[in-house]
């Protein structure tokens, strides 16, 4: 990966030879000079003391050396199309030796902005007469800029992980662990990375690859950062195990993937959709929750909804599916259907669905959305009294649920940075 040095660029007779000496120190492949028109003389006196550099070096030319904020601005596209042709932040090097105080300032102002871990000066015994440094005495000074970058990116860490904006988080904590010279800082922002995936990977309800991140984090950042993932790590480990179990089930014998557990975390899900004011989303999980709660009941009968077998019904349940005895073959039934055959196989639980007008009401709510029939968004109020209906109605049908649902709830970050 090539190294580039990003220059500001003065006038004054004599700052040619410590340029020139940064040059030779940093060894770049590539050196960008921010300058001004007037300073394009300077660069004429640079190029005998560095000729091997000459077919390295770029100039761009600022349109006011005298406007801080301009030079910022431009410093910083500068940096942007670096990073933008895949350059990394710990290739990129600012030095402030030369140029005006706009210029210097503006560097400056565009390194810590972007996250660049070092700035660079030459410093030296200084003319009496003039203030610059004497050739021959020069020494580059390096200010890290890591420690100052890296303690408001862990504050915006912790941010977006408790606004569970876990996808944004991935892909900043990734860039930032490839970026930090510091090895405590990029261990750092390693686990940062893990921590991210593993809660992005369960919010997808991949339960198998969150469980294993969660496991890979460190436990000293763990500790420092006052995360409690005992609960996390129950709930994670029960689905997993009951997950690898149904899989190992022969062909024959697939079960549907149901268990209290997954309809707990299914709830949790939904809750934190509508926190986020994705209500559309919400009502399609507590839809499902729904669903899941009828499966759930039937499979602990021996009954699958996804493959019924009518063979094993009686008369009076066969007629509550709209089912002649003759039919034969296995059968798929929704969830309407799903809570009739529960009521006609003499599970009362099952009135808490059709007997309750209410909730029926509320269900056209996901109905109508875009992500089932309609294209109707749904109202927060709506929501919210369905996840009242739809927690009440699954907790008939799953003893503890309220437990189940707090092991499922995602730890926040307290610590104040």
């Amino acid at each position: 990966m090539p190294k580039y040095l990003v220059m500001t660029l003065g006038t004054g007779s004599g700052v040619e030879s410590g340029l020139a000496y940064s040059i030779r120190v940093h060894n770049p492949d590539r050196v960008i000079f921010l300058a001004s028109k007037a300073s394009e003389k300077t660069i004429e006196r640079i190029h005998p003391l560095v000729p091997e550099y000459k077919d390295r070096l770029e100039i761009r030319y600022m349109k006011n050396e005298d406007d801080v904020e301009r030079c910022a601005i431009e410093a910083l596209e500068c940096l942007r199309e670096l990073l933008k042709t895949g350059t990394r932040i710990s290739d990129i090097l600012a030095d402030f030796t030369s140029g005006t105080k706009a210029m210097t300032a503006g560097l400056c102002m565009a390194a810590v902005g972007m996250g660049l871990q070092q700035l660079s000066y030459v410093s030296g015994e200084r003319d009496p007469v003039t203030g610059r440094v004497i050739s021959g005495t020069e020494r580059v000074l390096t200010v890290h800029l890591g420690l100052l970058t890296a303690h408001e990116q862990k504050r915006r860490m912790v941010s977006l992980f408790n606004r569970r904006h876990f996808a944004e988080g991935l892909t900043l904590a990734s860039r930032l662990a490839d970026s930090y010279a510091i090895p405590e800082l990029r261990d750092e922002f390693k686990n940062w990375r893990v921590l991210f995936e593993a809660f992005h990977r369960w919010d997808l309800f991949d339960h198998v690859g969150a469980e294993r991140e969660i496991k890979a984090l460190d436990k000293g950042f763990i500790e420092h950062y006052g995360l409690n993932l005992d609960a996390c790590k129950e709930m994670l480990g029960r689905i997993s195990e009951k997950m690898s179990k149904l899989a190992e089930s022969p062909p024959a014998k697939v079960m549907p993937v149901v268990f209290p557990e997954l309809l707990a975390d299914l709830l949790a899900n939904a809750q934190r959709r509508a926190e986020e004011g994705r209500y559309d989303d919400a009502v399609a999980r507590l839809y499902r929750a729904c669903e899941m709660a009828a499966q759930l009941a039937l499979l602990d009968k021996g009954h699958n909804t996804s493959c019924l077998e009518t063979d094993r019904l009686p008369p009076e349940a066969l007629e509550s599916l709209g089912l002649t005895p003759d039919v034969k073959g296995p059968v798929m039934i929704a969830m309407e259907r799903a809570y009739l055959l529960l009521r006609a196989l003499g599970d009362e639980r099952a009135d808490r669905y059709l007997d309750n007008p209410k909730l029926r009401n509320l269900l056209t709510a996901r109905n109508r959305s875009i992500l089932a029939h309609g294209v109707n968004p749904v109202d927060p109020e709506v929501c919210e009294e369905l996840r009242k209906e739809v927690v009440e109605i699954c907790g008939s049908f799953v003893e503890k649920l309220d437990r189940l649902m707090r092991l499922a709830q995602f730890p926040t970050i307290s610590i104040e940075l």
